[in-house]
């Protein structure tokens, strides 16, 4: 039995979710400065150590999606 397809599987990158050094780095800055330009245009201010939290979290939950359609866990 193969493992269920996630939804929009075409669409998800599925490489290099095992971010490291540089690599990490610019990806963090990346999804900060995104959440940064939706928080702004909403007129909403979110501290800091918040959006380093909801990256974590986020970065987090990419892994958990790639291992359990790449290695079913």
């Amino acid at each position: 039995v193969l493992p269920p397809a996630l939804p929009l599987n075409d669409i998800i990158p599925t490489t290099s979710r095992n971010y490291n050094g540089r690599d990490l780095e610019l990806y963090r800055s990346l999804l900060e400065r995104v959440a940064r330009l939706f928080t702004n245009r909403r007129g909403k201010d979110i501290s800091e150590d918040q959006l380093n939290k909801d990256i974590n979290d986020l970065i987090d939950f990419e892994r958990k999606l790639y291992d359990a359609q790449h290695f079913g866990y």
